[in-house]
């Protein structure tokens, strides 16, 4: 990860360097996304991963803070209510089976010109399988890397519109003790001689796509 981001952190300086662009003052407002998910984690004999869709938006505050005078360079930071849901198919029945999680979420970013890439914090709310909760004190603390692009549907002296689309990878997984943990293992027992480890703990890609309102606190760009 800290290789990506030294690279990200050249190729920024290298194209600063070669034009000049207002910046954004600095910023707070609000964002709402929908988000879809999936475990791209290797499941246990007789189960599969399926894509899941978020039932509710991911919500929160974003703040924007320039770093460059004569580029759109600058430092995003979010707190939000965010969801990450995944479904498990049993596959000898075909049922489907909805995973989701709610955490809240720290997330800084870097930004340049729309692109933005991060990390994420997030302290585990609560969890469930198909609606029945379980034990959120068996849920990890979320740590995942971002990378996204906002485009700005509006921009005045006040005020900023933007949509944004993200791609977000978990760095570690989701439960803790997954052999003891698994919410699935009364659903969809161990099948026999193939045992259930925690290789087969979930770790969800997901996209969100939404859209960010800040207000402008200066009024006026960094130039």
């Amino acid at each position: 990860m800290r290789s990506i981001i030294f690279i990200f952190l050249i190729l920024v300086t290298i194209v600063t360097e070669l034009s000049s662009q207002a910046n954004y003052p600095p910023s707070v407002g609000l964002n709402l996304a929908m988000k879809a998910g999936v475990s791209v984690v290797q499941t246990p004999v007789g189960r599969q991963n399926a894509l899941s869709f978020n039932k509710l938006p991911d919500i929160g505050l974003s703040g924007y803070y320039p770093i460059s005078e004569n580029a759109p360079l600058g430092v995003v930071a979010n707190i939000d209510f965010c969801n990450y849901s995944y479904i498990i198919k049993d596959y000898g029945n075909g049922n489907l089976y909805k995973n989701s999680n709610s955490y809240i979420s720290f997330a800084p970013s870097l930004f340049f010109k729309g692109i933005m890439l991060g990390f994420g914090f997030g302290i585990p709310l609560s969890a469930d399988v198909d609606g029945s909760s379980i034990d959120e004190g068996t849920i990890n603390t979320l740590y995942d890397l971002r990378f996204g692009y906002s485009y700005d549907l509006y921009l005045d002296e006040s005020a900023r519109l933007s949509i944004y689309i993200i791609a977000s990878y978990m760095l570690n997984h989701i439960f803790s003790d997954f052999e003891t943990n698994d919410p699935m293992k009364l659903i969809v027992p161990q099948v026999e001689n193939y045992i259930i480890n925690n290789s087969h703990n979930p770790r969800a890609a997901s996209l969100s796509i939404g859209i960010s309102y800040y207000y402008l606190g200066s009024g006026k760009s960094t130039e």
